[in-house]
């Protein structure tokens, strides 16, 4: 990977927390808004650049690859507290899926390469679970998405509103 390629990556990370942090102080569905949108974001973020770090350092160690990937995967999650239903469906489809690549990080360290069977076999399932099995648990619950989905409105003066009143 190159430095500009690296960058890149980089500046979307923040585009990422950007639209998270929009997402998390302009919705409904959240309690404490102002602490979850600074916090939740800076994870997704620490992740990518460390993970950019590490790869540009080592580029044919996949550990860097895997670090910056959960990053950006955190971010679906953020997406469940959309108040939109489009982008409230793609995070309760894909919020789980971060879980998924840190199995793989963890079991892949140091090399970031699944050499082991016991450890293939893991990460094989936990992706399962938390794609199919997190689609099928969804439909399972009798009106979890009438119960969770929210309106679908977005008013972009309720962001700036929001945040004044947040910080004011």
């Amino acid at each position: 990977m190159t430095r500009r390629l690296g960058l890149a990556l980089w500046f979307f990370s923040l585009v990422c927390a950007t639209g998270a942090i929009v997402l998390v102080i302009t919705s409904e569905h959240e309690d404490s808004p102002l602490l979850t949108g600074l916090t939740a974001p800076s994870v997704g973020v620490a992740f990518v650049t460390a993970g950019l770090i590490a790869w540009l350092r080592r580029p044919r160690n996949r550990t860097g690859a895997l670090l910056t990937i959960v990053g950006f995967t955190w971010f679906f999650g953020m997406l469940t507290l959309a108040d939109d239903s489009i982008p409230f469906t793609a995070g309760l489809a894909l919020n789980n899926i971060v879980f998924a690549f840190f199995a793989w990080l963890v079991l892949a360290f140091p090399t970031g390469e699944l050499t082991a069977g016991p450890a293939r076999l893991v990460t094989s399932f936990t992706f399962a679970l938390t794609t199919v099995g997190q689609l099928r648990a969804a439909a399972c619950v009798d009106g979890i998405v009438e119960k969770l989905a929210p309106t679908p409105t977005f008013n972009g003066d309720a962001v700036v509103e929001r945040l004044v009143s947040e910080l004011g």
